[in-house]
């Protein structure tokens, strides 16, 4: 079984190590490699959250305020695309049972993004962006929408 796993670490200035594949076989894990190292400030070379699209060739990721598409080369994944993601701090994103767009939570900005996906998996510029408005009960960290996530609700 193959994994991506992505790290972050966004605090003063510090990325984290970036994406990697982790092989497992019969419960251990047999292999580590490295997909891209992050350097510097670089947000497309780690990931908040990954996802795969429904035939695993195409893989999305975000981090800071960018959203990177990867495509399996080989063994390996190749960067394909970034796009900015309308906001700040991008913390969830998932793809449309449509395998047509895929969708970004921008915890820091507030609001959520929609990216149409051309037939490679590249994403274009979002075509939507919703601002989401609220509050809670804890001021001043929450004195403003916070969106930790977002999926579809059916098709």
């Amino acid at each position: 079984m193959e994994l991506l796993v992505g790290s972050a670490a966004l605090h003063d200035g510090i990325v984290g190590e970036g994406i990697a594949t982790v092989a497992v076989a019969d419960g251990d894990i047999v292999d580590v490699t490295p997909v891209e190292r992050a350097s510097g400030s670089d947000q497309s070379a780690g990931a908040m959250y990954l996802a795969y699209d429904a035939q695993r060739q195409v893989a999305y990721s975000v981090l800071g305020s960018t959203l990177t598409a990867w495509q399996r080369a080989g063994d390996g994944w190749r960067r394909l695309a970034t796009q900015p993601t309308g906001g700040e701090v991008a913390c969830h994103l998932s793809l449309h049972p449509s395998g047509r767009f895929v969708l970004v939570a921008n915890y820091e900005g507030g609001n959520v993004s929609v990216f149409p996906l051309r037939a490679d998996g590249t994403p274009e510029r979002a075509s939507h962006t919703e601002r989401l408005v609220g509050s809670g009960p804890c001021s001043p960290r929450q004195d403003a929408a916070h969106p930790h996530m977002i999926t579809t609700a059916g098709t």
